[in-house]
């Protein structure tokens, strides 16, 4: 996405903020509804060839779904940056749930609604404080409500977690199911084209490491980025779909000095990678640097250059400073082999 496109969405998300406080829902339809159009063009079918996974067994052509998750992951994204209650706000809350307003219990909604923080927090903050119910129990009671002694309360607390569509549960296991299912693509291609790696689970649990990729390659893949000719990639580090590929050289160890570049195009640039990092989200600047300093730079110490894919697109151009030793697409690449 072009910057000047995010900071014009950006914009509108905070008046809209500024009209429905809290109630994100209402926040994301208003902007579907303007940015539409907009979104569904960096989806167009002019690059849904690119979006082929491997053997032409996935596209994008569900534009309407589309934009609703790019627009759901910036907006949440900027909602959490945003939502750092304040202990006036908290000591609010708490303070007023349960009081009778001519004859009128509000309910932790609107409270939350009132002082301006998500409905999840408030339930809870009044859990915690309010009841005196430790971090723990706390988590516990708000997984599963039935543990709430107090009826009322409890079907507060049930609402919130079912309106809150950021911090709440059930966004939770969604947002954590997404990054599993794109997780599960990634591995998919790798599989196909019996590329060997090592995954997270496998880096955390048997080599110790702290600080890891989704996948780190055994054998590095090649990068293939178009655009050089024009510096749009040689400076970013940044491809489109259709302007990256890998490619697997089968004959690594071959004696004859076989050349793995198939075609005379000046314009391509070619780069090993040794790992592969997927993120199910739109990245701002904001999000992309944080993950550039506390992941990337970590992975990039530990096992060379990488490669990022971003779901859901990220704002372009990035800053060179957070483009060094990675590079960025936002497409799932086609993998090619050499012989």
């Amino acid at each position: 996405m072009k910057r000047r496109h995010y900071y014009q969405i950006i914009s509108e998300y905070r008046r809209l903020r500024s009209l429905y406080g809290t109630d994100l829902r209402q926040i994301c339809l208003q902007l579907i509804r303007q940015f539409g159009q907009l979104i569904a063009s960096y989806n167009s079918s002019d690059r849904t060839a690119a979006a082929t996974v491997a053997d032409n067994d996935t596209d994008r052509s569900d534009d309407q779904h589309w934009i609703q998750c790019v627009i759901y992951s910036l907006a949440a994204y900027e909602f959490k940056c945003e939502i750092k209650p304040s202990a006036a706000s908290v000591t609010a809350a708490i303070a007023s749930y349960g009081v009778s307003n001519n004859n009128n219990i509000k309910s932790l909604m609107n409270i939350a609604q009132e002082v301006g923080i998500s409905y999840t927090m408030a339930a809870q903050y009044v859990l915690q404080n309010r009841y005196n119910h430790d971090k723990s129990l706390t988590k516990t009671m708000s997984a599963n409500t039935s543990h709430i002694a107090d009826g009322r309360l409890a079907v507060d607390v049930m609402l919130c977690h079912l309106n809150d569509i950021v911090f709440g549960n059930h966004s939770n296991h969604m947002t954590n199911n997404s990054g599993l299912v794109f997780e599960s693509e990634v591995s998919q291609l790798l599989h196909r084209n019996d590329i060997s790696y090592v995954s997270e689970r496998q880096l955390r649990i048997d080599d110790c490491f702290d600080v890891t990729p989704d996948f780190k390659l055994n054998v590095p893949l090649i990068v293939k980025t178009l655009g050089v000719a024009n510096n749009t990639v040689a400076a970013n580090h940044c491809t489109d779909g259709s302007d990256i590929c890998l490619i697997k050289v089968n004959n690594y160890f071959a004696k004859n000095n076989t050349k793995f570049i198939v075609d005379n195009d000046s314009t391509a640039n070619y780069t090993p990678i040794n790992w592969i990092e997927c993120k199910s989200m739109f990245a701002s600047d904001l999000c992309h640097s944080k993950y550039y300093r506390n992941q990337y730079s970590n992975y990039v110490n530990r096992f060379g250059s990488g490669l990022v894919i971003y779901k859901y697109g990220y704002v372009r151009p990035v800053p060179v400073q957070y483009t060094l030793n990675i590079i960025i697409t936002d497409r799932l690449p086609k993998i090619m082999h050499t012989f």
